[in-house]
């Protein structure tokens, strides 16, 4: 199983396939929580091999509110999500 599929795969890279996709997406998280965090990878595109040839990476970020205030009008937390396409030549 690839590590984007794991529940803990960016906690525990190592322990999964394609490892180099979480270890990337943690080292770039900065100071942020990795628990916090979930990666969604979407192939598209076939080569004549019949290999993907695009790949979309979306790295989510849960953030807690601790407000009470914010939490009355956003919720218990904020998503903020980002993606990342590469296509290969």
């Amino acid at each position: 199983m690839p590590c984007w599929q794991a529940s803990d795969g960016l906690l525990r890279p190592a322990d999964y396939s394609e490892s180099e996709v979480c270890r990337a997406v943690v080292s770039n998280l900065g100071g942020l929580d990795p628990r916090l965090a979930s990666v969604q990878v979407k192939q598209s595109g076939m080569d004549q091999a019949g290999n993907p040839t695009i790949f979309t990476v979306t790295v989510s970020y849960r953030e807690p509110i601790t407000s009470p205030l914010l939490r009355l009008f956003a919720g218990e937390s904020f998503v903020s999500t980002s993606d990342a396409t590469s296509a290969q030549q």
